[in-house]
């Protein structure tokens, strides 16, 4: 299984991190020597095993990745990942693909969204996450301020 989780932050950087589990077994008995670098070479990576399965997971560089895309317009907050456009092609491995954004995700091609979080399963097309970034109530706030101005005015009054 293949696990991709991404993280967009608040300053629109954004964290992605690789995890690919398998059962021990068959990294053992692999012909050919099974480490992090002959699977995500130029990925810093660990290997560790528990419960017979084999875990391999790596800090993707993604200011090196061109696939990813983070913009900021008109109050919208837009991801999008050109990873798998041209699909996940391997059908004896499963691909989960997690996007958490800074802000309850409004619109994407997710196959499931709860709040903040979208997930694909078997991406087969353009990974894409838009926000609405909460704006700051500048009407509201005059207004309370114009209330409080004019209950302190009447209480001074009394």
């Amino acid at each position: 299984d293949i696990t991709i989780e991404t993280t967009v932050n608040k300053d629109l950087s954004v964290d992605q991190i690789a995890k690919i589990e398998a059962p021990s077994i068959l990294i053992i008995n692999s012909p050919t020597k099974v480490n992090c670098q002959s699977i995500m070479p130029d990925v810093p990576c660990k290997m560790e095993t528990k419960n017979n399965k084999t875990i391999l997971t790596g800090n993707l560089n993604v200011t090196k990745n061109s696939n990813i895309t983070v913009i900021q317009k008109n109050n919208v907050l837009k991801y999008s990942d050109k990873m798998f456009v041209n699909g996940y092609q391997n059908k004896l491995i499963s691909c989960t693909y997690t996007l958490k954004m800074p802000y309850k995700i409004t619109k994407s091609n997710a196959d499931n969204i709860t709040g903040n979080t979208a997930t694909w399963l078997n991406p087969h097309e353009l990974i894409y996450a838009e926000s609405d970034i909460p704006q700051f109530p500048i009407f509201s706030i005059i207004v309370v301020v114009m209330v409080i101005i004019v209950f302190i005015i009447l209480k001074r009054k009394i």
